[in-house]
């Protein structure tokens, strides 16, 4: 009889590779490789977020030349 498995979402085939299985295993720390981050680069901006982006660097715009221009309208 197979071995009753607990996670039911989890896959068993990943968490016999997974580096805290090997340690709880007896592994010494040591003679697991050492874990490098992988990256795919610069993702930049999901294309459904530039009109709102350019719509706040708008206001920002806006809004500095108010702050500056209120002290000259107000005087």
């Amino acid at each position: 009889m197979e071995e009753e498995w607990p996670y039911p979402l989890l896959s068993k085939e990943i968490d016999a590779r997974h580096r805290a299985k090997k340690i709880s295993n007896g592994n010494s720390c040591s003679t697991l490789p050492i874990l490098v981050p992988r990256t795919a680069g610069w993702w930049g901006v999901d294309p459904r977020w530039k009109p709102r982006q350019k719509r706040q660097a708008d206001n920002k715009y806006r809004r500095s030349m108010h702050l500056r221009m209120t002290p000259w309208i107000e005087a």
